[in-house]
């Protein structure tokens, strides 16, 4: 009979208990809390190395409504689902603030679609065939007198009370046809007499699942104070008809309305206290941010026959970013720490900086959200509709070099009413186009190491055994029978040498290897890495390998290069090409390279 229900073949009340009789409550039929968080952690939960989890069911591709890079605020939301699941907890309304272009909508069209899909494919949810709130068959025979008014009144009158006759289906939401899933536009809750029926019947067939109130305070306020019984306890009079619902009243709204409905004190008080309100921040990760650019750009490039110039998008993405970010204080391990712009740009990409390792990085966004960082700023549709409007104006390559002066003159001339915070904005852009050229001009002078870079990783892989071994207390040894000397010594002249270079004393180089191997262990979780990754050791490796790499440079410099300078140039310039470059923005990475260094 178990197979039967997950089949979706009860027809009767009576076959469904049969099955359902001796089984947990929360089994066949979670309430609507329960029910969301379910369908979330289905897809499973992932814990994070910084302590935050990520839940696959908000980025799982199902639908274009992908939310990225909240994890702080995806686990809040989940974590409101979980608390609630719990049945006659007193649940308050899930409000949802954002700025602009935030993405709730995106955040509450994949809690709707997500849960619909779950609800399909979990095929042991029933409801009472006509009920008008998709009643479970369990309260035929749990407890009758809870009942609906509908189906109080069908058992008695048409069945006679025999609840085991009464027809069973099986429970399918579909926001189009407002079964488990409802919605209430602020044009439909105006007084009326046809508009309180079309609201009663929205609110109804909403049961057991989610009733969304988008643009919460555009709805008519004695409507919304009307809505107070069942804001409280799931409880709606419909006439004589006394409904108790069990809902998830999931509302919305941008965060300049709600600020003002919150002045308003003395008239939505009571409302206030009805409200669990979590605050959707704009992204602040750099990945996700620019998955959303190429998501929306990359198909423009395509149609206008452009080429991405590397950093294309992402210096778009770390100006917006880095307009939403907020400079204060964090407690970490009793200090006063105050992480700066490039700190969070790397911590909220799940990278450790300089100063900050991801074990704190919930510390530092936890902070940062009671602060109200990511509310404010140049938001992604913002940006990315800029970037599109400078593609279309250019040929053949969008590079950085060209249209980052552009990005800052949009920012300049843009009324200070849209951009509040225009000068430091514009500071923002004009940090990261410095650190754009800075980066660039490293890129062309790594495009001419050319034959040294299988010799700079070696040095780099044989500097992380050494500096392994020589922190390793029980190391095994391997002495070689005839010389006597340990084999698996760590290379303290090699560890001299290249600490010696980036100017550590004996002190300071213990503690750099200590925190380079803590980094590369938790670098290795998300792939490989790189010399690159670390700037000062990467250098010291680079002097060490190619002398005191001036030469590439020199040769930058030349206004006329000779014959077999000129060879090194080129091939340079098609090592760039081998790595994402075009002809067009490969000569303009030298050229510009070459005009940077003779200025210095």
């Amino acid at each position: 009979m178990t197979e039967a229900i997950k089949g979706g073949s009860i027809r009767t009340a009576g076959e469904y208990h049969e099955v359902i009789g001796t089984q947990p409550t929360r089994q066949y039929n979670p309430n609507a809390a329960g029910l969301v968080y379910d369908a979330i952690t289905a897809k499973g939960c992932e814990d994070l190395p910084s302590g935050l989890k990520h839940y696959p069911f908000f980025t799982d591709n199902s639908d274009e409504y992908n939310v990225l890079g909240l994890y702080l605020t995806l686990q809040g939301i989940t974590d409101y689902f979980n608390t609630y699941r719990t049945p006659n907890k007193n649940q308050p309304v899930l409000k949802l603030v954002a700025p602009t272009g935030a993405g709730k909508s995106s955040l509450v069209n994949r809690l709707i679609g997500g849960l619909e899909r779950y609800v399909a494919d979990r095929s042991d949810l029933y409801a009472i065939v006509g009920c008008p709130i998709n009643e479970s068959p369990q309260g035929l025979f749990e407890n009758a007198a809870k009942l609906c008014p509908h189906c109080q009144n069908s058992l008695e009158n048409e069945y006679r009370n025999r609840w085991h006759d009464v027809p069973v289906k099986k429970l399918v939401f579909s926001a189009a046809r407002g079964i488990g899933i409802g919605r209430l536009e602020p044009r439909q809750t105006r007084t009326g007499i046809e508009n309180q029926r079309v609201v009663n019947e929205i609110i109804l067939g909403a049961n057991r699942g989610i009733l969304e109130i988008p643009e919460f305070c555009q709805h008519d306020h004695e409507f919304l104070r009307s809505m107070l019984d069942l804001f409280r306890g799931g409880v709606l009079q419909r006439g004589r008809q006394r409904y108790k619902l069990d809902l998830v009243i999931l509302a919305h709204t941008t965060r300049r309305e709600f600020e003002e409905f919150g002045r308003d004190i003395k008239n939505n008080s009571p409302l206030l206290e009805r409200l669990r309100t979590i605050y959707i921040p704009y992204i602040r990760s750099l990945r996700d941010e620019k998955r959303i650019y190429s998501a929306d750009l990359s198909s423009l490039a395509d149609s206008l026959n452009l080429h991405l110039a590397p950093g294309a998008l992402e210096v778009g993405a770390k100006i917006a970013i880095r307009t939403r970010l907020k400079g204060f204080p964090v407690r970490i391990d009793g200090k006063d720490v105050t992480p700066n712009a490039a700190d969070k740009l790397l911590l909220y990409d799940g990278q450790n900086s300089p100063t900050i390792t991801q074990n704190y990085r919930r510390i530092v966004e936890t902070a940062s959200d009671k602060a109200g960082e990511g509310l404010d700023g140049i938001s992604p549709p913002k940006m990315s509709r800029e970037l599109a409007k400078l593609m279309t104006a250019t040929v053949q390559c969008f590079n950085p070099l060209d249209f980052l002066s552009a990005l800052i003159r949009w920012i300049e001339e843009t009324p200070v009413t849209e951009m509040p915070f225009q000068s430091s904005w514009m500071n923002e852009a004009k940090t990261v186009q410095r650190e754009f050229q800075d980066e660039l001009l490293t890129i062309v002078e790594k495009a001419f190491e050319g034959k040294y870079q299988t010799m700079i990783r070696d040095l780099f892989n044989q500097y992380t055994e050494s500096a392994s071994r020589s922190l390793d207390p029980q190391r095994p040894i391997d002495v070689d029978p005839v010389t006597g000397l340990d084999r698996l010594a760590p290379d303290n002249k090699l560890l001299d040498e290249l600490e010696g270079l980036m100017g550590l004393s004996a002190a300071a180089s213990r503690e750099f290897r200590q925190k380079f191997l803590t980094d590369q262990v938790w670098m290795k979780k998300k792939g490989d890495t790189d010399v690159d990754d670390f700037p000062k050791l990467a250098e010291a490796i680079r002097r060490r390998v190619i002398g005191s790499g001036e030469k590439p440079r020199e040769i930058l410099r030349l206004v006329t290069p000779t014959p077999d300078q000129q060879v090194l140039i080129d091939q340079a310039r098609e090592r760039l090409e081998q790595t994402g470059f075009c002809p067009d923005c490969s000569g303009k990475a030298i050229r510009f390279a070459s005009s940077e260094l003779r200025k210095r």
